[in-house]
């Protein structure tokens, strides 16, 4: 701003300025952002951070909120200038979740800017169809299971005819069956659905 104003001096131009708020405001501390994955799965662990600007150094606390239930409770050391808090989180259930950072100081001048919210859509489990010409012999499924994922294990006689069908399933493990088990359709849903 200064070199502007010096340049439209040599143009003849007058620049006024008028000072707005005070030059010493005191302490002031306020949480910048939370920054969370847009999307996790259900039970899986995921970083959350949390970055809180402070003009001066102090301790403080953090108190994190998921759907209004508090979650997590921070002592913080706050430095002058920008702080990340960083934290771990995993959500058991499906769906749309808010979280909300506030946080708690003694030497600060406005505490409306001491709230961050950040949204994280969880997905369930995973879960593999498992195609194959014996759907009796489970080793497979089970070996996939044991992961903590989610199978469901078909024969050639209950392939999803429909493409849509095959939308439910993270993967699609075709396991010893033979490709002429498979009508042309289903075989085309099945490359289109992968």
């Amino acid at each position: 701003a200064l070199a502007a104003a010096q340049v439209a001096a040599t143009d003849g131009v007058v620049v006024d300025t008028v000072t707005l708020g005070r030059e010493d405001r005191g302490a002031e501390a306020s949480v910048l952002n939370l920054e969370s994955p847009a999307e996790a799965r259900a039970d899986e662990p995921f970083e959350m951070r949390v970055v809180v600007d402070s003009s001066t150094a102090q301790r403080g606390t953090l108190i994190v909120d998921r759907d209004g239930d508090v979650v997590k409770t921070l002592d913080v050391d706050l430095q002058p200038g920008k702080n990340a808090i960083v934290f771990t989180q995993a959500i058991p259930s499906s769906g749309f979740h808010r979280y909300r950072a506030t946080l708690e100081v003694p030497k600060d001048g406005d505490h409306r800017n001491n709230v961050g919210a950040g949204f994280v859509n969880v997905r369930g489990k995973p879960k593999i169809l498992v195609l194959q010409q014996n759907p009796s012999d489970r080793t497979l499924a089970d070996a996939i299971a044991s992961q903590g994922i989610g199978v469901e294990l078909r024969g050639p006689d209950s392939v999803p005819a429909r493409a849509e069908s095959l939308q439910d399933y993270d993967a699609l493990v075709l396991n010893d069956i033979n490709a002429a088990s498979f009508l042309p359709n289903q075989m085309a849903n099945i490359a289109n659905a992968v």
